[in-house]
């Protein structure tokens, strides 16, 4: 039943970011990248990206890519960014469902797959939807690793790290504590082969260090964007709650309701309390305070990944 359960919550999911498609107009976002795509592919990274962005080059790379085989139409450049979230519920499933069991892994699945926060980020032809694929896949392998120590999962961790570095740099970050984070929690005998894995994945990352470094030199977003006052998590978690009083009532519950078992039980699944705070908020905090004392950079949209 739970796995049908699952099923149906994957296909509401689906309708929901896949309705009425053709007519989902691109965003100013989503416009600007795709001006930024040029003929060639060392056009588009030393200009549309080197020159004129303050993303990584992958998400910009896969649109001329995808572009230059598919054209350019609404729908035909969305598509593959909403499979890439819907695909990521599919492993944040299994993550959850390995950490907490079926109840909750459902509870989580219903949520993220039809949240406003996640629908319509999945719709989005930006970084956002790909990030949120690639950190759900590093989570799913990091999960699967601490509990097979499978080769295989080797694989998908460097290459779920690897794409998430290469996606945004906010994926770049989670990506780095959650490796971090599960690098304590392996059993010693299984670590060399995770820091090869790790390694690898760091060292094909190298290409993009002066990009990133020369896109970190621009500080931030300060010539639109304003830093955020003590209003703007207010703000953010109203906003995840559709504005609405009932549904952030609804959402309190579940979080204290949560919270209150987990501590009752809390000889049960220690880690979880080190993948909540170090996953889920650390990013939020650091994003908070770059863009509060160096420059702006937080929007809803950065922290979707460690949401």
């Amino acid at each position: 039943m739970q796995r049908w359960a699952f099923v149906a919550l994957l296909l509401l999911g689906g309708v929901l970011r896949l309705w009425d498609l053709q007519q989902i107009p691109y965003t100013h976002d989503e416009i600007s990248a795709l001006i930024r795509v040029y003929p060639s592919l060392g056009e588009t990274v030393s200009k549309g990206v080197i020159q004129m962005d303050t993303h990584p080059p992958g998400v910009q790379v896969f649109e001329w890519a995808w572009t230059k085989v598919f054209g350019m139409d609404e729908g035909v450049v969305k598509l593959p960014f909403i499979l890439f979230s819907l695909l990521a519920l599919f492993f944040l499933y299994r993550f959850t469902f390995a950490w907490c069991g079926g109840n909750v892994a459902l509870i989580v699945t219903a949520l993220l797959a039809t949240l406003q926060y996640t629908v319509m980020y999945g719709q989005i032809a930006r970084p956002y939807a790909a990030g949120f694929f690639t950190t759900a896949l590093l989570a799913d392998q990091l999960t699967r690793y601490l509990g097979s120590g499978s080769r295989r999962t080797l694989i998908g961790i460097g290459l779920a790290a690897l794409l998430s570095a290469y996606t945004h740099h906010f994926a770049l970050m989670l990506a780095a504590f959650m490796v971090i984070t599960v690098f304590f929690l392996i059993v010693p005998a299984k670590r060399k082969g995770f820091l090869i894995a790790c390694g690898i994945a760091a060292l094909l990352y190298l290409p993009n260090v002066p990009i990133f470094l020369k896109q970190l030199g621009k500080k931030g977003l300060d010539e639109w964007l304003t830093a955020p006052t003590i209003n703007w998590i207010p703000d953010y978690l109203w906003w995840i709650a559709h504005c609405s009083m009932y549904f952030a009532i609804a959402w309190a519950l579940l979080i204290l309701g949560s919270a209150a078992l987990r501590i009752r039980h809390r000889g049960s699944i220690g880690p979880l309390w080190a993948i909540t705070l170090v996953w889920g908020l650390l990013p939020l905090v650091i994003g908070y305070a770059y863009s509060v004392l160096r420059a702006p950079v937080l929007q809803y949209s950065v922290v979707i990944f460690s949401f």
